[in-house]
């Protein structure tokens, strides 16, 4: 039945970003842009018959920082556009910003587009990231870089918690529940289901030196496990 109910509301959800989607080549300036997709995303995904509860909002510093996420759907991006503050850019894969329509979007919420193909792509993507963080900017990463149809936490990609210790800025860890079973792998219609997004309480960056984003990460990536109570990705199953 829920599956039914997903085929009649998706086309609404899909609809309502659509809309949004528009609105965003139209509306000028950078805030009202964010705003307006923050509204857009939420009541997309609402409208798709997955309510989005936040939990957790107050571990939100008032000032800088970098929130990672886990990440488990194509939801997940469109979820976090609807619950982060204005002040947040995301930081996305360079082959997002290629996708008509969702590229030009990208850059009209002013999203940091990086390429992870070769080191000095990388290490490019990194500067404007610190600049990022440099110039005041909130910013949200999906460290895993991907994300897989198995439940679990893979594999975090250290470039986050490298900018987190430059920048001396703190990494928030959010949870993001309920995603994979409303859009699994390979699906296109909606299921519905409750999302959830909980926001940790801030993990403070560790003093610059050798290997330490590397560390950092992996204190981050442990406290997120063990709220996300799923499998760790990275060890063999027997």
């Amino acid at each position: 039945m829920r599956r039914l109910i997903g085929l009649l509301t998706t086309p609404i959800a899909a609809l309502v970003a659509l809309l949004g989607i528009l609105l965003l080549l139209l509306v000028p300036g950078l805030h009202r842009r964010r705003t307006l997709a923050r509204w857009t995303g939420r009541a997309a995904v609402t409208a798709g018959g997955c309510p989005i509860r936040v939990t957790g909002a107050e571990n939100l510093p008032a000032g800088h920082c970098i929130l990672v996420a886990n990440h488990a759907s194509y939801l997940d991006g469109i979820v976090m556009q609807g619950v982060m503050p204005d002040r947040f850019a995301f930081v996305v894969k360079r082959e997002a910003g290629s996708v008509p329509l969702i590229g030009l979007m990208l850059r009209r919420l002013g999203a940091v587009l990086v390429d992870r193909s070769g080191v000095a792509s990388r290490g490019d993507a990194g500067r404007e990231i610190l600049a990022r963080a440099d110039d005041g900017e909130a910013l949200a990463v999906f460290p895993e870089g991907t994300f897989r149809g198995q439940p679990g936490l893979g594999a975090f990609r250290a470039g986050a918690f490298l900018t987190a210790i430059s920048a001396g800025v703190p990494v928030v860890p959010a949870i993001i529940r309920g995603t994979r079973a409303a859009l699994p792998e390979g699906r296109w219609a909606m299921i519905p289901n409750r999302v959830q997004v909980e926001i940790l309480a801030p993990v403070p960056p560790p003093p610059p030196g050798p290997g330490q984003a590397r560390r950092y990460a992996a204190t981050v990536r442990s406290v997120m496990l063990e709220a996300l109570g799923e499998p760790d990705l990275t060890v063999p199953t027997p």
